[in-house]
């Protein structure tokens, strides 16, 4: 998952950076005192994926070669639902009588507000700066020609012995109706003959209605020679989701249980799965329902009743159409199998499946709009994603914040609600930032008073390093100085850190921030700040790892990583006290230099990331240098006194770690001393 590198990342960075400040620390101390069980299936061949098959495609009962499917001759595209300016319908589906499947699926819906030539403008554009109805589903095209459409009936398994009547590329009748209240409907059908005897008839309906993101989908199976007919189903879900993310692919499927009416989730990703054997997931827990996700969109597959079985679904497979089995890992798609138990149909009662297909925006208000998506918890798609990686309360309460700060506050701008939730975060996170800045200072500044009684205790105990620690202690315990609350300095940084991330996952998984520009070139707070683009794009061993493909130029990580160094260089840092050794003087001038190279270190890593999470960074960098100012203004209105003689507050918990260390090591010199040479 992206967001997993994300943090990965930000925390390799933090313990780089707390790592060196330890290390310095530790140094510094030495010198002055001693010196997610599916099961696997069998392997599935290429060529043989469920969907793909081909018009010479052998069917599995090679004993029985005469089991066939006739439909119709000629290939026809039937639309549901009307891309019309007043947006009645929220989604427009392109089927092909190819297989009964649906083609494509084009987000229609309508913002109500205008373009600059007056068109209406579609609430889900393909592009930021290009007005046309995003394509949430698409035919998956493989490399040998052959394409797949979303939710086929990939075979029916019949007779005795079974064989499997391939259907997904047989070409059925269809005709298309326009019921009342503007409800669409297709209507496909087609015969399977065993030699010249119609067995049984294969019919299957999709229907749309205005202002909605579903569509209806039911199989029928009505005998057609006067006997029983038993059967089962291999029908297919959503394929061909777009790819949003360039950094790594965010497509996954969750297949969803109902235990109890609780949610029990399974993912897979397509990483995960490609070049691998297709995964089978049993029927313990009845099947719920199953979605194909990307970041902002998802296709929902919930089965519904079943006429002449107990249930719709009796076994789901989850596999990957994998267009080059040299490089599993690159392209194809992540797509699911369900399995029907045996079904029975008779001429008075055949045998029906139905199926509620989602196609729409992971909205939670979508979700809660509707109650038969609140039954089935659709909305677990979206929490999911804050789950994880940060406390998703503390995700799901930025993103209510960030949506009352730009309704609420002029000028109705998302960039300039994050700036506004910078400032809140600054003034909150004030007191501490100030309080261990003046903390900082007074201990460099008692270090610098103690370093004659360390030089002292040196000459006094000579090699005796263990007897030299222990009293080293004692005078830095009773200076009150604390070598921990140097590191208590990255502590305001620390606490931001969950709100990066959880900034991070709402500008990469909530729709109502996709495509939201701020000002100027920054178009999209959720997708890179690209002044400029370039072709093809620069990849970096390692780097690019990261990053992903290098195909833009972007300014705001530039400007972070100057933020970031700027802050770092006013931060108050009191000049070496007399009697400062050198050693500690060329220490601390090492580490600003580390410090600089960091501050690279983090332009590259959010060089790709969403311009709001860099807008959040930058903002509060450059606040946090006026910040430092004020507490440097702070520092020299308290030059008349003397840091060093200001009394130092008493530590409890550090006195009680410092009096059993010395306790220890005062036993272990004891131990050494007594110990016969």
């Amino acid at each position: 998952m992206d967001t997993r590198r994300f943090i990965m990342a930000m925390t390799l960075a933090m313990v780089a950076m707390w790592g060196f400040t330890l290390y310095n620390q530790s140094k510094l101390a030495k010198q002055q005192a001693a010196q997610s069980q599916p099961v696997a299936a069998a392997t599935q061949p290429a060529g043989s994926q469920p969907g793909a098959t081909n018009g010479a495609a052998e069917m599995s009962g090679a004993s029985q070669p005469l089991w066939h499917a006739q439909g119709a001759t000629a290939v026809q595209s039937v639309t549901l639902g009307q891309d019309d300016p007043e947006g009645k319908y929220d989604i427009q589906a392109l089927l092909s009588n190819r297989g009964a499947a649906v083609e494509r699926v084009l987000m229609v819906e309508k913002s109500g507000q205008k373009t600059k030539d007056g068109q209406p403008k579609y609430k889900y554009a393909e592009k930021v700066d290009l007005n046309k109805p995003y394509p949430l589903i698409e035919a998956l095209a493989l490399p040998d020609g052959r394409q797949v459409f979303s939710w086929q009936t990939a075979a029916v398994r019949l007779g005795n012995p079974e064989v499997s009547v391939p259907l997904s590329n047989v070409i059925w009748n269809v005709e298309t109706r326009h019921l009342e209240k503007g409800v669409y409907e297709a209507r496909f059908w087609v015969d399977i003959y065993q030699a010249d005897q119609p067995i049984v008839r294969v019919v299957k309906r999709f229907t749309l209605a205005p202002n909605n993101f579903s569509m209806n989908m039911d199989l029928t199976f009505e005998p057609l020679n006067g006997a029983e007919v038993v059967l089962t189903v291999d029908q297919l879900g959503a394929v061909g989701i777009r790819r949003e993310d360039p950094r790594s692919d965010l497509r996954k499927i969750y297949v969803v249980s109902n235990e109890t009416n609780k949610a029990k989730t399974q993912v897979f990703q397509h990483a995960s799965l490609a070049g691998k054997p297709p995964v089978e997931i049993g029927s313990v827990v009845p099947f719920w329902w199953t979605a194909l996700v990307d970041k902002y969109f998802a296709a929902i597959t919930a089965p519904g009743k079943a006429v002449g079985a107990a249930r719709p679904v009796g076994l789901v497979k989850v596999f990957t159409y994998t267009p080059d089995p040299k490089a599993p890992d690159l392209g194809g798609d992540i797509a699911i199998e369900m399995l029907s138990p045996n079904l029975t149909a008779t001429t008075a009662a055949p045998a029906k499946l139905t199926f509620d297909l989602y196609a729409g925006p992971k909205d939670p208000n979508v979700f809660a709009a509707n109650p038969t998506y609140v039954a089935r918890d659709y909305g677990i798609l979206r929490s999911a994603e804050y789950a994880w990686c940060t406390f998703s309360s503390l995700g799901e309460l930025l993103t209510l914040f960030l949506h009352w700060l730009y309704y609420y506050i002029p000028p109705h701008n998302y960039g300039v609600a994050i700036i506004i939730l910078v400032l809140l975060v600054r003034a909150l996170l004030h007191p501490l930032t100030k309080h261990q800045q003046i903390s900082m200072a007074q201990m460099q500044a008692r270090q610098a008073t103690v370093q004659p009684k360390v030089a002292a205790l040196k000459q006094k105990y000579g090699t005796d390093k263990q007897k030299l620690q222990v009293e080293t202690m004692k005078v830095y315990r009773e200076a009150g100085i604390n070598p921990a609350s140097q590191i208590a300095g990255c502590l305001p940084m620390l606490i931001q850190l969950p709100i990066w991330v959880a900034l991070y996952s709402a500008l990469n998984y909530d729709i109502n921030l996709w495509h939201e520009p701020f000002a100027m070139w920054i178009k999209d707070l959720s997708a890179p700040d690209a002044l400029y683009h370039w072709q093809p794009a620069v990849t970096v061993p390692l780097l690019s790892w990261i990053l992903g493909p290098i195909d833009k130029f972007n300014v705001l990580p530039i400007l972070l990583a100057i933020s970031m160094y700027l802050q770092q260089k006013y931060t108050p840092k009191p000049p070496p006290a007399p009697g400062t050794p050198q050693e500690q003087i060329d220490q601390q001038a090492q580490m600003q230099k580390m410090m600089g190279f960091m501050m690279i270190f983090m332009g590259l890593l959010f060089y790709n990331m969403p311009s709001g999470l860099n807008l959040y960074i930058m903002a509060s960098s450059f606040f946090g240098v006026l910040e430092q100012k004020r507490i440097r203004k702070h520092l020299e209105e308290q030059k008349n006194q003397t840091l060093s003689n200001q009394p130092a507050k008493r530590n409890v918990w550090m006195e009680k770690i410092m009096a059993k260390i010395e306790k220890k090591v005062s036993a272990n010199h004891t131990i050494r001393k007594d110990k016969p040479s």
